[in-house]
């Protein structure tokens, strides 16, 4: 009886679906294999590896020691909103090949993982903190995305780390600053929803 019950919780061994999706997984299946050798042939012990590895756990090392801990909720949820939107942004850049990352820490993470989760997260955290004024903000977002774009990036192109395809380095310095922005502004619109619904808890 509890082998009947179970079974019926049994996940099909094939759902239904058209023959175009079909292709779609079993192309993803020879990515999958592709990915993992080119990772083990290619990627891993080699010491670009170790770069990406060293670029994934220091920034993290720095914003531990310089976040500001009496608004430290509100800069990591401003840090997870550029994170979002970077990863979301990075994702639709390498699906319509605009660029592609030959390298990766492992093949189950995004390539671009440690320059989306932690490099920029933990730049514009620190520029977040330190300028809470809409111009100051600007200028310097503006200033530093032009030197992670026009600097940052030809490094990597160098190192064979990152390589645009149908894209400019200047392309980006825009939508730093709109990305960037952005995150900002759904940052001060939360803190204030935040305030406002505290302000009449903590009169009581």
């Amino acid at each position: 009886m509890i082998k009947a019950f179970l079974h019926g919780f049994k996940v099909p061994a094939k759902l239904y679906w058209n023959e175009s999706y079909q292709k779609i997984l079993d192309i993803r299946e020879t990515t999958k294999e592709l990915s993992m050798n080119y990772w083990v042939q290619n990627s891993f012990h080699k010491w670009t590896w170790w770069f990406l590895l060293f670029w994934t756990i220091f920034p993290l090392f720095i914003w531990w020691k310089c976040i500001r801990r009496d608004r430290f909720l509100e800069i990591c949820f401003f840090g997870l909103l550029v994170s979002l939107c970077a990863g979301i942004l990075d994702v639709a850049g390498v699906f319509n090949l605009l660029w592609a990352y030959p390298d990766s820490i492992v093949p189950v993470l995004p390539n671009f993982f440690p320059i989306d989760y932690v490099v920029i997260p933990v730049v514009f955290m620190l520029i977040y903190q330190k300028y809470p004024t809409w111009k100051a903000f600007l200028i310097v977002t503006t200033v530093v995305s032009a030197v992670l774009s026009l600097t940052f990036d030809p490094v990597l192109v160098w190192l064979n780390l990152y390589q645009p395809l149908s894209w400019q380095y200047y392309y980006s310095v825009p939508v730093f600053v709109f990305m960037v922005s952005f995150c900002k502004w759904v940052t001060m619109v939360i803190t204030a929803q935040d305030i406002q619904y505290e302000g009449p808890a903590g009169g009581e």
